[in-house]
């Protein structure tokens, strides 16, 4: 599973878009299941500034643990997630 699909990521960069940054695609995913910053935090046991700074800027540097957690609720790529969120 990826994070984006091949044919998205290429649309999104003809229109000169964002093809995702760590806290871009958090915010998608959590905009696309209905999910509130409360919501992921009381599901992940993660504190709501945590889940609310990473979605913000994916400035939080969150460990390993609270990316698998956050990429199991949403169901996003865990791998693929956190290598982009060291590469930032």
């Amino acid at each position: 599973m990826s994070i984006l699909s091949t044919s998205e990521t290429k649309i999104r960069r003809k229109r000169g878009e964002d093809t995702g940054s760590y806290a871009t695609l958090l915010r998608e995913r959590m905009r696309e299941k209905g999910e509130t910053i409360r919501s992921v935090a009381v599901a992940t046991k993660f504190s709501y500034e945590h889940i609310r700074k990473l979605r913000r800027s994916g400035s939080a540097a969150q460990s390993s643990g609270c990316n698998d957690a956050i990429c199991r609720y949403l169901g996003l790529n865990p791998e693929a997630m956190w290598r982009l969120a060291v590469s930032e």
